[in-house]
């Protein structure tokens, strides 16, 4: 018990720094940076704390779902990588290149081989798996008391620290050196982040909660000299992030920014008396969600890589759909293997159009998801999907659900990161993972924080110790 209570302590401690640490360096998609590595050693040291300690407290149906659903993935991304005999890698998509090189190095065809076609990058990308469970698995033995609920102030800080990191990054004089990857937007306000689309996505993920924080504040305004410095912080940040998303220019950012003001306006207001919800809610809810798969699908045309584009050019979203979908139609069935993308596209590319410029992601994490794990990776997709927008239904549409302003303000920023993948790759960068699983861990947690607790038994009373137990057995 004593080493128990010693290490949520140090739970308690370690959290938030590594919160920060993961967002200060976990902004590149890049997977062997050194960076990433050592973000994943750490997260296995907390791992290693914090999982008997999660493992003692009540988990909910949808906690369940959560651990099962991420159970799979490390499992099947370990399966991919056993080598099998010769008869059933070659049946599990086209292995032509395989065979073709092993035969340029008169190895033998009948070799075993493991599924992916990118071992090495699989196993990167499993060990990048290990920063995300890290704080969802920490948040789940911090509870609500000590680790959920005290993140309401603490993302919209980290948000506006990045946003503010942005506007020096394009107003400052020699800012190369506040750029922190070699393979990033120069010029652009990318924050933390190597890719300016993943800022804009990032802040737009801080903004609910800055709305959550202003209905709570509106909500217990004693005009006191603590509510106004509060409002003012608010508004500064708000403010910050905001310039931080226009500023960003990213297509995608403003098309989410839509839907996302919509919400965080219902977030921001201040309860009625009677504490009904407006019936138009729901429906403004369902419009503003709709609307944003829209914009975000069928956005301006824009030249280059990295924005929406109907261009038909090999770099941009359709020329690289395109591809991607003679990869899918090859290796639906195994996958290629996590972190297998770049090379198997070098495969399917046309050479007479190869420049200096490569795909490195499918800008579309479903159809690479469905890629690199295949048939099993696609069921496992689908069926987070359809989890995250269960509980974002639930959460809007219910007023009886307990600190349902700050859960509404982690499913807005779900929502985001599922619209935003329908164009891009955020989830592949640890610090949009990271607070993507805290999204979730706040929508999953309970503010009756259980634990299951061995019963204490009770001692037996010695009958002959006195008078009262001697009445007891009479």
């Amino acid at each position: 018990m004593r080493l128990t209570r010693v290490r949520r302590h140090t739970i308690r401690l370690v959290f938030p720094v590594f919160l920060s640490l993961v967002i200060l360096f976990g902004g590149s998609s890049v997977i062997d940076l050194a960076s990433r590595l050592w973000l994943s050693f750490v997260s296995l040291l907390i791992l290693f704390v914090t999982i008997p300690i999660a493992a003692r407290k009540h988990w909910g149906p949808e906690a369940m779902v959560g651990a099962i659903l991420s159970s799979l993935w490390v499992i099947w991304s370990f399966l991919q990588q056993i080598p099998l005999p010769a008869r059933i890698w070659q049946s599990l998509g086209d292995r032509s290149a395989i065979e073709n090189g092993l035969s340029l190095l008169d190895l033998s065809t009948t070799s075993m081989m493991p599924i992916s076609l990118s071992p090495d990058g699989t196993r990167l990308s499993l060990i990048g798996i290990l920063p995300p469970l890290a704080v969802l698995v920490s948040l789940i033995a911090l509870g609500w008391r000590y680790g959920a609920s005290r993140l309401d102030w603490a993302i919209p800080m980290l948000g506006a620290g990045s946003a503010l990191l942005g506007l020096v990054q394009i107003l400052g004089g020699n800012t190369d050196q506040l750029y922190f990857y070699e393979f990033t937007n120069r010029g652009l306000p990318v924050g933390v982040f190597a890719n300016v689309n993943h800022q804009a996505c990032f802040l737009l993920m801080c903004l609910p909660f800055v709305a959550a924080s202003i209905g709570q504040l509106r909500r217990d305004w004693a005009s006191g000299d603590g509510d106004h410095a509060k409002a003012i912080l608010l508004a500064t940040i708000a403010c910050t992030i905001l310039v931080g998303v226009v500023a960003a220019g990213s297509v995608a950012g403003y098309a989410m920014l839509i839907p996302v003001l919509v919400l965080s306006v219902l977030l921001a207001r201040k309860p009625k008396a009677s504490g009904r919800a407006p019936i138009a809610s729901p429906a403004i809810v369902v419009g503003a969600t709709l609307a944003a798969v829209v914009l975000v699908v069928f956005s301006p045309i824009i030249d280059g890589l990295g924005v929406t584009s109907f261009d038909n050019s090999e770099m941009s979203r359709l020329g690289i759909w395109q591809v991607s979908g003679k990869i899918l139609s090859d290796h639906w069935l195994a996958g290629t293997g996590p972190g297998s993308f770049a090379d198997v596209y070098r495969l399917y590319e046309n050479p007479d159009a190869v420049t200096a410029t490569y795909a490195n992601h499918a800008h579309n994490d479903y159809l690479e998801a469905m890629i690199e794990y295949g048939l099993p990776g696609a069921l496992i997709v689908i069926v987070s999907v359809a989890l995250i927008l269960t509980l974002f239904v639930r959460v809007w549409t219910q007023q009886q659900i307990e600190n349902r302003r700050l859960k509404r303000a982690a499913s807005t920023a779900l929502l985001i990161v599922l619209l935003h993948s329908l164009v891009d790759y955020p989830v592949r960068t640890p610090a949009i993972a990271c607070l993507f699983a805290t999204c979730f861990a706040i929508l999953i947690l309970s503010s009756d924080d259980k634990s299951k607790r061995r019963p204490i038994r009770k001692k037996r009373p010695d009958v002959f110790s006195s008078e009262d137990n001697r009445r007891l057995i009479i």
